[in-house]
Formats: structure tokens, C-alpha cells, sequence
């Protein structure tokens, strides 16, 4: 599958969570699946799209967290062995 026809999108936002802080309004232009540019400053009037005003934009948190496995619950046994 091609990218034929595929433009990358630029997403518009008035708030704009950057990890550390809050900010926006700005635009974040995505190409092939990364964050290509943030722009702060007024939303991209031409993004593809825009999120509805009182939404964040915010990075993707992933929960890597792992509470137990084979039988044993991490909080029950937090030692080098339970792990």
C-alpha cells in the first residue's frame, strides 16, 4: 500500500500539553507517523483537523506497568525473586 493521494495531517488545537507544560493555540504537523513541526501562536486556520476547544493535545502515554506474573502479585512480594 502506497501513500498515493496521502497527505500528512496538521492537527489545530487551543491547548497543547507539551510534555512539561500547557500551551497553544498552535498546530502540530504529523509526517509518516512523527511529529514533523509544532507551531505556537494562533491554530493553523488550513489543518486537517481541528480539535473542538476545550480539548488537550497531549503526547500518548503508554502504561508499561506489569502488577505480577506467574502467580505472584508484585505488591505482595516486591523482592529481586518476586520480579
Amino acid at each position: 500500500m502506497g501513500n498515493a493521494g496521502y497527505s500528512a495531517p496538521t492537527i489545530s488545537a487551543q491547548h497543547i500539553f507539551d510534555g512539561a507544560d500547557m500551551r497553544g493555540p498552535g498546530s502540530v504537523r504529523i509526517s509518516q507517523g512523527r511529529i514533523e513541526n509544532i507551531t505556537f501562536g494562533e491554530a493553523e486556520a488550513r489543518a486537517s483537523i481541528h480539535l473542538p476547544a476545550d480539548a488537550i493535545l497531549a503526547p500518548g502515554f503508554i502504561d508499561i506497568q506489569v502488577n505480577g506474573g506467574g502467580g505472584v502479585l508484585l505488591n505482595d512480594q516486591p523482592t529481586e525473586a518476586g520480579v
